[in-house]
């Protein structure tokens, strides 16, 4: 055996030894249990936050290799997920070589399954801040550096997700499937680094409490080519191709100072796109509306960032994109949005929109939108348009007809994190409304209105409107409108409105099934899915109380209907504030004759609000009242006075019964009853030969309405020769609970044997009697019976039993 190779075996034999002493060495002094101990004990002192792994092992087979499953970084307290940083599996190959000469080279780093929740609080608090540092540390700048420390052949990151959380806003931000695999290497001639790889995001998905939307086709990939220079600190984007779905760009720039104060100069750019392109990169479930836009015509963006990277505020951005002849059509719209060249700018911290010259179904359109700083927006909008709602005929499955024309000139102002800033200058004029809609009960002929803007006002120059059967104007202010409706909850503002309203006729009824009172339920969508859509998702939410407003106005109505009653020459004044409508001054001819009155509406409890009316009425046709309240149709007949007070809670008619008390009187001095089943039977009963005289005189009468009933106190009238007392009450239902007392001369007692007999039994004096009767029953079916209360107390034993036999024999044939 030759000298030379005993030295070769000799030194592999030492080089096995000591691989094999290394081996041991790790196992000995670096147990499974030790290395998962230690990554816990340095990750959570060098994070700042609880740490977990599930286990962790060190091997040496193909270069030293650490492998971790299950690595768990915990979030700082005060966000929603409680994980920052998650991973499934860890695989690391360190080349052994290089490390003795003190280089870390690995051959290989691959994370699997790497979940990060970047989160932001409801206090803006962001919960990677404070990575990696405790709160008595002082943090000083990096002071230069010569290398790098550590290169790697591969790079490898499978199926992992980022997701960001913005607890403000609610919205979660994902890109979801990521995955990297790039390589690290040295030129050995100078110092430079050089990195290239692929890096791609599967699916992108933005989502909040109420919706999720995905972008299964908004993929992007990037092949990455950088280089780094060591002694000039400068990173060289030489180029980063980019493809988002089918739009390619391009990134390319350099980043310098990269050690210690590092700032950067890139560029970015992408290859012209179409506008239907664009359109594809929307999730399938949007919005019916965006979803079925089609489009045309070209489009390109440009942007630049340079400055220190360290002073985002010092920051120069720049960008722009472009629009060449761009077409948006909808399958539900008669007309095209055509915009011939149009353009977003952003510099700084500010942006403008330019749509100048375009047109939407051939009239012209315009719209310019200025934002002063898009961190914290203030935007100043120019909207210029002329509209013909006939192109919007097909927009909703609901609609039958629509025509008319809406034209004007807007400038609008606002803060947007201060809504109620809002401020608009301007008019706007609809010509011509017309609208017939499945929702609607009612056909809307016409309506005219005119609209001036005046910084947080909106005068309503005037408003003519044709509505089912209803013609009426308005017209008006409305003082700190604007800046109420860009932010109803901040009650900052509180509108007040001053109106007239004059109308020719008024169906408060066909008008309230348009706008029915019952607000207890209001149906509003679920989300703002897009401007104008019109799905049907909604969400039912319960109404605690209307906004705070005044109001007061002046109204005059010729003719009108309410809860079927008609009325002509109305008047009066509308106040309302503090939850409480008071309508004063009311007078109007109803019922055939004269009423005034006030009413008073509480709102405090929006979903029951309660009512009380005073009024007074002169030669109202009693008729018409009774057949309004009661089963009382078209039997009493003549003009009285009235005197009353109701009170209930508003709803539907047979809520406002349930709920309804009253107390008024009326009287009446000649009348007549017919086709009143009660009379008509009971006279039947009692043989009356002259009661086909049913003229009433004198009719005196208090009552009261309460538990759906209506009790008359004493009620007395004339009939015919004969004199009613009556007492008791009527239902609404139409039942029947009343006590009667008939005063008549003996001569027209007559028609059966019993009358005949209770003129010697019953009466008082001067030749009368009185037949006291019980009514029950209803309306339609009445029942009669005795009321021995109401028999004479002067007459003796013997009379009073007569007298309740022969009055049960009267009665018998019920």
């Amino acid at each position: 055996m030759s000298k030379g190779l005993k030295i070769l075996i000799w030194a592999v034999s030492v080089i096995v030894v000591l691989a094999l002493l290394l081996v041991a060495g790790i196992k000995v002094f670096f147990p499974a249990e030790k290395v998962q101990q230690m990554i816990v004990e340095n990750l959570q002192k060098s994070l700042n936050r609880p740490v977990t792994v599930k286990s962790a092992s060190v091997s040496i087979w193909g270069g030293i290799g650490l492998k971790m499953d299950s690595l768990v970084v915990q979030n700082q307290p005060g966000y929603a997920s409680d994980e920052f940083f998650a991973l499934e599996k860890l695989d690391v190959k360190l080349k052994l070589w290089p490390l003795i000469s003190g280089n870390f080279e690995f051959s290989k780093i691959m994370l699997d399954g790497l979940t990060a929740n970047l989160e932001r609080s409801e206090q803006g608090k962001l919960n990677f801040e404070n990575l990696g540092q405790h709160e008595e540390q002082e943090v000083e700048a990096t002071k230069g550096a010569t290398t790098i420390p550590f290169l790697f052949d591969k790079l490898i990151v499978e199926d992992s997700r980022l997701n960001f959380y913005d607890d403000s806003s609610g919205y979660t931000f994902s890109f979801d499937g990521m995955s990297l695999n790039t390589e690290l290497t040295k030129n050995g001639f100078e110092e430079a680094y050089y990195a290239r790889g692929k890096f791609g995001i599967a699916k992108i998905i933005i989502s909040n409490p109420e919706k999720q939307l995905e972008f299964p086709h908004l993929t992007l990939d990037a092949d990455l080519y950088m280089r780094l220079n060591i002694k000039t600190e400068i990173l060289e984007i030489e180029k980063i191709d980019m493809q988002l779905a089918d739009i390619k760009g391009q990134l390319d720039g350099k980043l310098t100072s990269i050690m210690h104060d590092p700032a950067c100069d890139l560029a970015f750019r992408t290859k012209r796109f179409s506008v239907d392109q664009l359109l594809s990169l929307l999730p399938p479930d949007l919005s019916p509306t965006v979803n079925n836009l089609k489009g045309s015509g070209d489009m390109f963006t440009t942007a630049s960032v340079s400055g220190p990277i360290t002073n985002p505020g010092e920051l120069d951005v720049s960008g722009k994109v472009s629009f060449e002849r761009v077409v948006l059509s909808s399958p539900k719209v008669d007309g095209d949005f055509a915009v011939e060249t149009g353009e977003i700018n952003l510099k700084q911290k500010a942006a403008n929109l330019l749509f100048e010259n375009c047109t939407f179904a051939g009239e012209p359109f315009s719209l310019k939108v200025f934002v002063k700083d898009i961190i914290e927006p203030v935007v100043n909008a120019d909207l210029s348009m002329s509209i013909n709602l006939r192109s919007f005929k097909n927009y909703s499955e609901g609609i039958n007809e629509l025509s008319g024309r809406v034209y004007g000139k807007l400038n609008i102002t606002s803060d947007l994190k201060n809504r109620s800033s809002t401020v608009i200058d301007g008019g706007i004029v609809l010509e011509d409304l017309l609208l017939s809609h499945v929702d609607l009960t009612q056909r809307i002929e016409e309506i005219d209105m005119e609209l001036e803007f005046s910084q947080r006002d909106v005068g309503l120059v005037h408003m003519e409107a044709d509505i089912g059967s209803s013609k009426f104007g308005v017209e008006g202010n409305m003082k700190d409108i604007i800046p109420f409706m860009a932010d109803p909850e901040a009650n900052k503002y509180e509108p007040a409105i001053d109106f007239s309203l004059n109308a020719d006729y008024l169906n408060l009824d066909e008008l309230q099934e348009m706008m029915p009172l019952d607000t207890s339920k209001i149906k509003k969508p679920a989300m703002a899915l897009a401007e104008g859509d019109t799905s049907t998702v909604t969400a039912e939410v319960e109404a605690e109380s209307l906004p705070s407003f005044t109001a007061k106005g002046k109204l005059r109505i010729d003719k009108g209907t309410y809860s079927k009653v008609e009325f002509e020459n109305f008047t009066g004044s509308l106040d309302y504030r503090d939850n409480i409508l008071h309508l004063a001054n009311m007078n109007a001819d109803l019922y055939e004759g004269k009423a005034r009155g006030e009413a008073i509406v509480d709102y405090e409890d929006f979903q029951n609000p309660e009512f009380q009316i005073d009024f007074n009425a002169d030669n109202i046709q009693i008729n018409s009242f009774l057949s309004r309240l009661t089963p009382l149709d078209d039997v009493l007949f003549g003009k009285a006075q009235m005197t009353s007070s109701f009170s209930g809670v508003m709803g539907d008619p047979s809520q406002v019964l349930d709920s309804l008390t009253a107390n008024g009187k009326a009287t009446m001095n000649d009348g007549k009853i017919e086709n009143l089943p009660v009379i008509e039977k009971l006279a039947d009963q009692l043989g009356f030969k002259t009661f086909e005289q049913k003229s009433i005189r004198n009719l005196n009468n208090a009552f009261q309405v309460e538990n759906g009933r209506i009790k008359f106190d004493s009620f007395s009238m004339n009939i015919g020769n004969t004199d009613w007392n009556i007492e008791g009450s009527a239902g609404f239902n139409g039942s029947l609970d009343y006590t009667v007392a008939i005063q008549m001369d003996r001569g027209t007692l007559g028609g059966s044997d019993a009358l005949s007999e209770l003129k010697s039994l019953l009466g008082g004096g001067g030749g009368k009697v009185t037949i006291p009767v019980k009514i029950s029953g209803s309306y339609n079916d009445p029942k009669f019976s005795v009321d021995r209360s109401k028999l004479k107390e002067s007459a003796d034993k013997k009379i009073k039993e007569e007298g309740k036999k022969l009055l049960d024999n009267l009665f018998k044939k019920n």
